[in-house]
């Protein structure tokens, strides 16, 4: 599970509801978060993209934060 506040992604393990990483790129609030699934070179990723009020579009890969 994600969410989004003030420059910050926090990225929750949902077993146990400790948060696993932050995630830092933006300089501003994060607006929207969208959660996407991928296959690249046979490996299953975990993707989630995020805008943000600097008007950034980052793609964060959450197997590796």
């Amino acid at each position: 599970m994600v969410s989004g506040g003030e420059s910050i992604i926090s990225v929750f393990n949902i077993l146990n509801g400790y948060c696993r990483d932050k995630l830092e790129g933006h300089s501003g609030n994060i607006l929207c978060l969208k959660n996407l699934k991928d296959v690249v070179d046979g490996e299953f990723l975990t993707l989630i993209a995020s805008g943000g009020a600097d008007k950034k579009i980052i793609l964060w890969n959450l197997d590796r934060a």
